[in-house]
């Protein structure tokens, strides 16, 4: 959990905010003979920008942050 940063917020009801980087990267590896074309996609979480409220720091609020990563990747 030290990867979210605390931060005073102006918005009371919210308790953490999850940023995230979902992109891609064309392909082209070649097998044999042949030439696949593809997409290589990525998704990773900005720590930087990432942040939870202070007194907010559980087991239970990273699991959630966890599933909306999980839901991202999908």
């Amino acid at each position: 959990m030290t990867d979210f940063r605390e931060h005073k917020i102006s918005f009371e009801n919210t308790t953490s905010e999850l940023k995230y980087v979902i992109g891609y990267k064309n392909g082209k590896p070649k097998i044999n003979d042949t030439v696949v074309f593809r997409l290589q996609s990525f998704c990773y979480t900005d720590t930087q920008l990432s942040w939870i409220k202070q007194g907010f720091k559980t087991p239970q609020k990273l699991q959630y942050n966890q599933v909306i990563f999980n839901i991202a990747e999908l």
